[in-house]
């Protein structure tokens, strides 16, 4: 059963890269974390066993796209155990996959070190970590502790610490939630400054400053409540910056980026007609193209997600100079595999993606589209690229 688990794993891993149309670089370290998680999530679930999440609200909120895509790919664990998998459970699995989702899939040199105090998991400890790392790039993560396993005789080694539990230590301390808000990563950004980096002449008064000067002439009967308040008031502008754009499907597959063709010879010609408009809008390079085409010459039609449609891509360095999409339908159908009728496609949905998260809103909302084979229907009986439009719109929502 272990070795089963295991292998169930890596086929989840997989199926969310070709949902979410990404790579994972280090996956053995993913499957080693998300195996902690899966083998005792499947025995719950054979068994009935209901798990309580506190942190699914705030998941939801601050990771739709993510956790949508995340819960189709815990479709093979559903077949396993022959049983829906909760909301709960695919939150906290929501959390692994997100550690390792790199939006910047940057590296650089980091200067400071810190250690993270956590009460929660393992996934939320690596979300929160990844978390703070892409805020502040001057900061390592050392290490992740439970408040019992902190050392004190160890904080020679960090210059801070982020926790999410008060606790007393000699080193600067900043109190962080599970998942981080906007909000909350506008808040760190000033504390940091003002308590590790000692910047005082900051643009504005930070709210550190206000709370102390408030102090001096008055009582404070909610000093949390007037911090939050403050923060909002001070931060509000700064906070909006990370919430980031994300396109939904409605602002990439515009009226001229969509085809309607009888028929091509081969799946290549496909491929090349259907990223046509990406190349003539100067979203991708010719490169892109050759590189979506060589990966199925050596992966197979792994791009074929249903019958009838196909979402081809490749890596962002491989050619991707801004996020879009295309669509090209073929009133005759063309084969990926001559041997799998299932492999006949009709929509090739072709996406040129900048990095491993700004397309996923607009693509969990292309995935909802597809799941209803009603709507794959219609498609494929359309004759004008405008009867699209009105389609993808109400699947377009924010």
């Amino acid at each position: 059963m272990e070795r089963q688990l295991y292998a169930l794993t890596q086929v989840i891993i997989q199926e969310f890269e070709l949902l979410a149309c990404v790579s994972i670089s280090n996956q053995k370290e993913l499957a080693h974390s998300l195996y902690y998680h899966i083998r005792p999530a499947y025995y719950r679930m054979l068994f009935h066993i209901p798990i309580v999440n506190p942190l699914l609200k705030q998941i939801k909120e601050e990771f739709p796209d993510l956790f949508v895509l995340v819960k189709k790919a815990l479709k093979p664990l559903e077949e396993f155990v022959k049983r829906p998998i909760s909301e709960e459970e695919a939150g906290y699995i929501t959390l692994h996959f997100g550690s390792y989702v790199d939006p910047a899939n940057i590296h650089v040199n980091l200067r400071k070190k810190a250690v993270i105090v956590c009460l929660n998991g393992m996934g939320t400890s690596n979300m929160l970590k990844y978390q703070i790392e892409k805020l502040l790039p001057e900061v390592e993560i050392l290490a992740i502790y439970s408040l019992s396993d902190y050392d004190y005789q160890r904080e020679d080694e960090f210059d801070l610490l982020f926790s999410t539990v008060p606790f007393q230590t000699t080193k600067p301390i900043i109190m962080v939630n599970p998942i981080l808000t906007a909000l909350d990563k506008a808040r760190i950004l000033q504390e940091f400054d003002f308590h590790v980096l000692r910047k005082k002449d900051l643009k504005g008064v930070s709210v550190n400053q206000i709370m102390e000067v408030i102090k001096l002439f008055t009582t404070i009967h909610d000093e949390n409540g007037l911090y939050e308040t403050l923060c909002d008031l001070v931060m509000g502008h700064t906070a909006a910056q990370f919430r980031g754009y994300k396109p939904v499907i409605s602002d990439l597959l515009k009226r001229e980026m969509i085809q309607i063709k009888d028929k091509v010879d081969n799946w290549q010609e496909a491929i090349r007609l259907a990223s046509s408009p990406l190349l003539d809008i100067q979203a991708i390079e010719p490169c892109y193209i050759d590189a979506m085409i060589t990966n199925i010459e050596k992966l197979g039609s792994y791009v074929v997600l249903a019958p009838n449609v196909a979402i081809p891509h490749a890596r962002p360095e491989d050619g991707v100079k801004k996020l879009n999409m295309s669509l090209l339908k073929l009133n005759e159908p063309i084969s990926f595999s001559p041997d799998d009728p299932n492999k006949n496609v009709h929509l090739i949905f072709v996406l040129a993606a900048v990095d491993n998260y700004s397309h996923l809103k607009a693509l969990s909302q292309l995935t909802e589209l597809l799941e209803e084979e009603e709507n794959i229907e219609q498609m494929i009986e359309m004759t004008k690229a405008e009867s699209f439009i009105k389609l993808i719109q109400s699947y377009s929502e924010i």
